[in-house]
């Protein structure tokens, strides 16, 4: 397997705290034709905003700032597709699509696609609430449902949640990838997946260090469904979706996907494909919930503003516990399913053919939804949904920007 197939599928999806990036000075080239120039029409854009090229703007002139940096990146990183928001205190200041979800057809705003590691805070949300219920704890043991999982007695929920278990992330794993690849439309069993993660116990004795695994997560939606008896997209669509009105919004049971959809492309295989529609059970709760960025953001405002949980478990879900951990110190640190970086509340994902990057800045109302499919031109490893989040995040609080600066740590 090759170190940009490793990359594709993993290191993106792993550093939310520890991803290299470029300079944010690059020149400003004309941006690159598309096949389609359709643009969105007036009934396109969301209320408050009208459509000028490829965007939607606001009254807000810096709009227009914003929407120059979208397309910078997208021409000089070669992206098929992008699609950005920007919202002030729930309100979108800029959204717009540029590129081709497929030849011919343009990215819009409304189009959905996987939402990757985004979908993490959601688990955890639904994992506090339970909590909340009082169904369970976060410190119980794993044992209590995977009393045969090596170290499961020595483990609690809260160390899945946190990513200080010790299990390996399995994505990165040769077995697991030669299967996945072998049959990308494969329906998996969550426990098959789950056993390549726990095959041989923790990498480190539990809560005393830490590592991003996708292992915890799928131990959490098999602990939340064996402690309620109730599927974790059941939990999810009267937990979070449904009250917030995410329309739209897909659990990875299947590859569907509500229409129109953005496109995503691979070479991991050896071969330049559409990735789209292969299963997204290899990763379940981890990565697998679909749907389009104005669902998304009417998530990221609520995650944020604890609407969802508990006051209790809203500062459990976002508290510095694992700094001092690995890589984590007060000003970059993992919390529950996202990085809390400078103040932002944020995650990076990428996967199959898609890069993401998702944050919030609560307390001055800003939220960025950034959504790229990789170019065929283009390089697969470098995720430039966070660089354009970087750049944008830079206009909009120059004074407290989010930047990731720190090494891609080794694959364990």
């Amino acid at each position: 397997m090759s170190s940009s197939l490793r990359s594709i599928l993993i290191v993106s999806l792993v550093v939310p705290i520890a991803l290299v990036l470029g300079g944010c000075t690059a020149p400003d080239p004309t941006p690159a034709p598309t096949a389609s120039e359709a643009t969105p029409s007036a009934s396109d854009c969301p209320d408050g905003t009208s459509p000028r090229g490829r965007f939607c703007f606001s009254s807000d002139p810096i709009g227009g700032q914003l929407a120059a940096e979208v397309e910078v990146v997208f021409a000089s990183d070669k992206l098929g597709a992008v699609i950005a928001g920007v919202w002030k205190d729930g309100e979108p200041v800029m959204v717009g699509a540029l590129g081709d979800s497929m030849a011919g057809v343009p990215a819009t705003i409304d189009m959905h696609h996987l939402y990757g590691n985004w979908s993490t805070p959601m688990l955890t949300t639904v994992l506090l609430q339970q909590v909340d219920a009082g169904k369970l704890s976060l410190q119980d043991p794993l044992s209590t449902w995977y009393p045969d999982i090596p170290g499961s007695d020595k483990v609690t929920i809260a160390m899945l949640a946190r990513s200080t278990s010790g299990y390996p992330h399995y994505p990165v794993m040769d077995a697991f990838l030669d299967a996945f690849h072998a049959d990308v439309f494969r329906a998996w069993p969550i426990d098959e997946v789950i056993s390549y993660g726990v095959a041989n116990g923790p990498l480190f004795t539990p809560g005393t260090s830490w590592l991003f695994s996708d292992t915890n997560f799928l131990l959490l939606q098999g602990v939340l469904e064996k402690a309620t008896g109730t599927s974790v997209a059941e939990l999810m669509r009267t937990g979070i979706w449904d009250p917030l009105g995410m329309k739209g919004v897909t659990p990875p049971t299947t590859a569907a996907k509500t229409e129109p959809v953005l496109h995503g492309y691979s070479a991991e295989r050896g071969v330049w494909e559409d990735s789209t529609y292969w299963s997204p059970s290899w990763t379940e709760y981890a990565g697998g919930v679909a749907g389009n960025q104005e669902a998304l953001q009417l998530f990221v405002d609520a995650f944020a503003s604890g609407s969802l949980v508990s006051a209790k478990s809203h500062q459990e879900q976002l508290a510095p516990v694992n700094v001092g951990l690995g890589p984590n110190v007060p000003s970059k640190y993992y919390a529950m399913g996202v990085a809390v970086i400078n103040g932002w509340i944020f995650s990076n994902p990428g996967l199959v053919g898609y890069h993401g990057a998702v944050g919030t800045l609560a307390d001055k109302g800003w939220a960025i939804v950034i959504y790229t499919a990789t170019g065929q031109n283009g390089n697969p490893d470098t995720a430039s949904a966070t660089t354009i989040f970087e750049r944008l995040s830079t206009i909009l609080v120059p004074e407290q920007p989010m930047t990731v600066d720190s090494p891609v740590p080794s694959d364990p």
